[in-house]
């Protein structure tokens, strides 16, 4: 067993055991994970020191050290300006003080030296002059010429770019007016002079190797707080007079991780310019509140929600590699949270120069530069470690190819000849020196450097990662991303001589996705610890403030009040202990500081009750109490007296306790104290037995009113819940929340006997009458369950007979699968079991299965058996018909010897037999009559128009729309298609009968329209007019009139308003007309208006009167046959006679029509040219009696 295994059987043996739950405690689980991850992250540490040594020794290291020192003579006084390698020698320049000379020579700016390495050191040997690159002629005239026409010149560095060497002067007042001298190396580091016209190729890289972004409106997040949302990862606002930056998009709070003030406190969101930049899994943030002319510069780093304030990047910021974090002039800023700013002077005004990568992958150096002040600092960056050594702050450095570094300071301006250096051993060599020492062939030789450097790297940045001590859920998030990439990144980590990193990397990630839930709970406990930890800081505050200002006291009450308040502070204090990651040492002060306020209070508490009637509050408040009692008329009352007699008694409580923890030397004063403390007790317990007889009493009264209230709504509850108890179990579930209400009613009133006996026989009511519904519920579902068996028998009847219809077993299976009446079964089936008839339900469904199996097997057997479809049975050679007809019996008329006959036939066969019934022979116009709509005299469409004009006179909502429909042929035929549609048992056929219809109605309609008032029928008419001629009260008939014409009126200034104007008076003329037609016994002259209670008539009528009401329509017809009926009685001379008849039976005016209509009939059967209309003879009667 591997020590990895023991030590994690170790860590789960020391878990929290769970409990009866089977919960462990709240954030146990995280400590234990995350003992866990430190475990692994001590063995990580072994194996990955272990695998770097193996590296170091298979490639080799080295470390940035100093190896010696040295210095270099010039042979006059001057101001060193840079060095920097030629192949294996070093240039040297300076700028010499010439004084009263003429001219500058190349040994007055340079000199060439080479390293000697000697028993004592190191030393810089001059070059001899006459062999090098510096005495080529071309590169002597270009000098000689610089100064010769720039005497101010100066030189200013010596630069090595892209494989060049570059020297630059100044030659004006700025740093922009330069010459470039250029100069070549070849490998073999021959130095070859190019020209002076280098300026092109002295260009400094950017300052910052990522762009800025700017926001704007649509970052802009409106609310109470507003702010900008970067990334919507962090969020910033520079109002309300601070610069805020927030983790959370939440605008109802201003708080946020960082804080600082700004100058303009009134400025807007929109007023601050902002800009961002990701680097990594840093975001630097660019800001400048509103009227400020410098720009801010902030870190924010999301895996430890950090923010620190670098102003240093504003000038320079370089990335650096793997994404670990930035450098800057002034220091650097890694991902884990690492960060440091040296105080070193000027170091933040210097710009990015170079970046010069070592060939061992491991380091890199960063080199930044003060061109004005001739400054250098480098910073040595290894990823390995992810470290950065001390800065080397130089004048001048240069690196050569064995990666022996030389640096000089020159620290003032002062010329002189001797010139310091510092010789330091780097891994910065050159790549071809590098790989003189290739490693001999092993595992790690195979995979290379520069791929174990990578890999050593992010296992590094695992373990930074797990040893955090301020972890966020962002940083485990990252610890699990990181620790996968690694795992898939590179192959070689479960190799033995790597130390199989592989086996703890699955346990390092195993742990951090079990510790992210944990976390979570974790972060929730800590932020309730903090919570109440301010909470009581706050309150713990504020008591020992109003403990202080005791001299403005002047009771007892008030002493005892606040020293309860402060034990109950220790209480709450000691309680805290308990509450996980709370900070214990701050509860320990605020402990301290409570007690020795309890004890300062204590002692003046003490001096103050001393004194001559402390206890005199005391006793008014009680005495007051007392007389407040007597005067309670409710129970809500004792309620407040109750709690104001309890705080009294827990503040002498409380003053007794006090009193025995302290030490009172003076005995008369201990007993003083006592005894006052008993005589306030006494009042007390006096006022508490006033207190509780007045409870009793008031209780009494009060409760049975309200048991009254309480049992009149548990009345109205139980009809409530019969109501709602349309259920068998619907009904249980009442009852017992009925019985559970008279329970409750027994709690509170069970010690009031005089209410038991009423709560019993409700309880005995409420249960019988719920059982009564119950069963009754019972039967209806019974009921039920036996209506819809009956229905689906009856239905699996029919599906019988559909289904030996069919002449295929598919055509079966399709109809089967889709008819409604089948899928009506399965819904009667579904319907009975949730009623709980399983036994019929199962039963209905066994049949429908039972009728679909009979049927295939009769339809297999029928196709063995029946050919042609089943009309022939084969016999072998033989066939024989088979009649499939059912036998049915039919009632048809049939022509016989006698004529045409009503017979009864038996369908399918040869059998007739004559019905003889009086009834139906009665009825034998109708025997050929196939249709309701449609005999030899009407056609279907002359009907269908008649019947939907007849029906539009009862409904006024047909009139409406057929008088819309004349407007648009189209809106006719579709408002009778529609109506057609509703009676098909009548025959319509569609695109026929509903056309020729629409064409019908609408002749009719408009004929009814032009019509007039002759649209009503004669005898209609003919019953008004009598009325109106008969009526005896002509000034009601005068007022009729006027109010009819009135209605006119209305009807036409505001467009056919005042219905229900016209409605009532119709109604009254309806009244009227009944009425006298029942004083005149009038009815068997008009059956049909008494049908129709008169409305008809009361219509016309009132039609009549709205258009003036002098004379009444009549038709041409019945005038007519008035006017010849006279003219016949003159020529007879029987007129005379027939008015005196008339005469003689006056206000008998059903006998007058009697005499009338006989006179008239009589004529119109001797005179062929008269109508023989009945309503025209019934018109034509009225006429002659008005």
């Amino acid at each position: 067993m591997s020590e990895q295994q023991q030590s994690s059987e170790t860590v789960e043996n020391n878990l929290p055991k769970t409990g009866e739950e089977g919960e462990i405690d709240t954030g146990g689980a995280y400590e234990i994970i995350r003992q866990r991850l430190s475990q692994q992250s001590q063995r990580l540490s072994d194996s990955l020191n272990g695998l770097n040594q193996h590296r170091s020794e298979v490639f080799g290291s080295t470390k940035m050290e100093v190896i010696g020192r040295t210095r270099i003579r010039t042979e006059n006084n001057c101001v060193p300006r840079d060095i920097k390698a030629f192949g294996h020698e070093m240039l040297f320049g300076y700028n010499v003080f010439v004084g009263m000379r003429a001219e500058i020579n190349v040994a007055d700016v340079f000199s060439l030296h080479h390293i000697e390495e000697t028993a004592e050191g190191f030393e810089f040997a001059a070059v001899d002059s006459t062999h090098n690159f510096l005495n080529e002629s071309k590169f002597v005239d270009d000098f000689n010429e610089l100064y010769r026409y720039y005497k101010d010149a100066k030189l200013s560095q010596l630069r090595d770019v892209a494989g060049k060497r570059l020297a630059i002067f100044q030659i004006g007042r700025t740093l922009k007016d330069i010459r470039v001298f250029r100069w070549t190396v070849d490998a073999r580091g021959k130095v070859s002079y190019i020209d002076n016209r280098g300026e092109r190729d002295h260009v400094y890289p950017d300052s910052h190797d990522f762009e800025w972004q700017t926001t704007t409106r649509e970052n802009h997040v409106t609310g109470t707080h507003p702010h900008v949302s970067i990334l919507n990862e962090v969020f910033v606002e520079a109002v309300g007079g601070d610069l805020t930056v927030k983790i959370e998009n939440n605008t109802e709070d201003g708080l946020g991780i960082y804080r600082e003030p700004v100058e303009d406190l009134h400025q807007s969101l929109a007023d601050a310019q902002i800009q961002y930049a990701k680097v990594g899994a840093l975001i630097l943030l660019k800001i400048r509140p509103y009227k400020e002319t410098l720009w801010r510069y902030l870190v924010f780093n999301p895996l430890l929600e950090k923010v620190q304030r670098i102003d240093a990047i504003g000038t320079a910021c370089i990335a650096l590699p793997e994404d670990h974090g930035i450098i800057f002039p002034g220091g650097y800023y890694l991902s884990n949270g690492e960060f440091k700013i040296f105080p070193e002077e000027h170091l933040a005004e210097m710009i990015f120069k170079r970046r010069i990568r070592a060939p061992n992958g491991e380091d890199v150096l960063y080199v930044f530069d003060q061109q004005e002040l001739g400054k250098l600092v480098l910073f040595s960056y290894n990823l390995i470690r992810k470290t950065v050594d001390n800065p080397i702050i130089c004048h001048g450095y240069s690196i050569f190819a064995d990666g022996r570094m030389v640096v000089f300071r020159a620290d003032d301006d002062t010329p002189t000849r001797v010139h310091p250096m510092q010789i330091w051993q780097t891994p910065y060599m050159s790549a071809e020196h590098a790989a003189q020492s290739a490693p001999a062939d092993s595992f790690l030789a195979r995979i290379g450097n520069a791929e174990l450097v990578r890999g050593l790297s992010d296992a590094y940045g695992i373990k930074h990662l797990i040893d955090e001590q301020s972890p966020t859920r962002l940083m485990y998030e990252h610890l699990i991303a990181t620790t996968r990439r690694v795992m898939d990144g590179y192959h070689w980590l479960d190799h033995e001589e790597v130390g199989n990193l592989s086996d703890i990397f699955h346990q390092v990630l195993e742990n951090a996705e079990q510790i992210i839930d944990e976390f979570e709970k974790v972060q929730a406990l800590r932020k309730q610890a903090a919570h109440a930890l301010s909470e009581i800081q706050a309150k713990h505050k504020s008591l020992l403030f109003e403990a202080e200002r005791y001299a403005n006291w002047h009771e007892v009450s008030e002493f005892v009040a606040n020293l309860g308040q402060l034990r109950a502070l220790r209480g709450e204090l000691i309680s805290l202990r308990e509450l996980r990651y709370i900070d214990l040492s701050a509860l320990d002060q605020l402990s301290t500081a409570a007690t020795e306020a309890f004890d300062t209070l204590s002692q003046i508490t003490v001096k103050f009750i001393l004194a001559e009637n402390a206890f005199a509050p005391y006793h008014q408040a009680l005495e007051q109490q007392i007389q407040d009692i007597g005067a309670v008329k409710k129970t809500q009352e004792i309620t407040a007296l109750a709690e104001q007699l309890e705080t009294t008694a827990n503040g002498l409580e409380l003053l007794t306790e006090v009193l025995n923890t302290l030490k009172i030397d003076d005995s008369d004063a201990r007993t003083r104290i006592l005894e006052d403390i008993a005589e306030v007790y006494a009042k007390l317990n006096r006022a508490r037995a006033e207190l509780e007889l007045k409870r009793k009493e008031l209780s009494s009264r009060e409760a049975s009113a309200e048991f009254a209230a309480q049992f009149r709504l548990f009345s109205q509850s139980v009809s409530g819940a019969l109501s709602l108890a349309d259920t068998p179990d619907k009904a249980d579930e009442q009852l017992s929340r009925l019985l559970v209400q008279l329970e409750e009613l027994e709690g509170r009133f069970g010690e009031f006997d005089e209410f038991l006996e009423q709560i019993s026989e409700q309880r005995e009511t409420v249960y019988s009458s719920f059982e009564s519904r119950k069963q009754q519920l019972l039967e209806a579902r019974q009921r039920r369950a036996l209506h819809l068996e009956t229905a689906a028998n009856r239905i699996l009847q029919g599906v019988t007979r559909r289904l030996a219809s069919f002449a295929s077993l598919d055509e079966q299976n399709a109809w089967f699968a889709s008819d409604a009446m089948v899928m009506k079964v399965r819904d009667m089936v579904q319907e009975l079991d949730a009623l709980g008839d399983s036994v019929r339900a199962e039963d209905l469904s066994g049949k429908l299965k039972t009728t679909r199996d009979q049927a295939g097997r009769a339809l297999r057997d029928s196709q063995d058996i029946f050919s042609e479809g089943g009309k022939l049975i084969q016999l072998g050679q033989h066939q024989f018909s088979v009649n499939t007809q059912e036998l049915d019996l039919t009632l048809l008329p049939k022509n016989t010897e006698n004529g045409l006959q009503l017979v009864m036939h038996l369908s399918g066969t040869d059998y007739f037999d004559k019905l003889e019934n009086p009834d139906l022979d009665a009825l034998r116009d109708y025997w050929q009559q196939s249709l309701i709509s449609e005999n030899e005299q009407i056609y279907r469409a002359e009907y269908l128009a008649a019947s939907i004009f007849f029906t539009a006179q009862q409904q006024p909502e047909l009139a409406e729309a057929l008088q819309q429909a004349l407007l648009v042929e189209e809106e006719m035929l579709t408002l009778v298609r529609k109506i057609a549609a509703e009676r098909y048992e009548e025959g319509y056929e569609r695109g026929v009968h509903d056309v020729d219809a629409a064409q019908i109605l609408r002749t009719l309609l408009q004929l009814n329209h032009s019509a007039g008032l002759l649209a009503y029928a004669p005898a209609c008419r003919a019953l008004a007019q009598w009325f109106w001629a008969e009526h005896t009260d002509r000034e009601q008939c005068q007022q009729w009139q006027t109010a009819a014409q009135t209605l006119n009126t209305l009807q036409k200034t505001f467009n056919h308003a005042g219905e229900s104007y016209a409605t009532r008076l119709s109604q009254t003329f309806a009244q009227a007309i009944a009425d006298f037609v029942k004083t005149h016994q009038l009815q068997a002259m008009f059956p049909q208006a008494q049908a129709s209670h008169y409305i008809q008539e009361a219509h016309y009528l009132l039609a009549e009167l709205q258009v003036g009401g002098q004379h009444f329509t009549a038709t041409a017809a019945a005038m007519q046959q008035v006017e010849a009926f006279s003219h016949y009685l003159q020529e007879h001379a029987l007129l005379n006679q027939f008015d005196s008849t008339l005469h003689a039976l006056n206000q008998r005016l059903a006998e007058q029509y009697i005499l009338v209509h006989a006179w008239l009939s009589a004529y119109q059967q001797s005179n062929e040219a008269s109508s023989h209309n009945a309503q025209i003879i019934q018109e034509s009667c009225i006429i002659l009696l008005t």
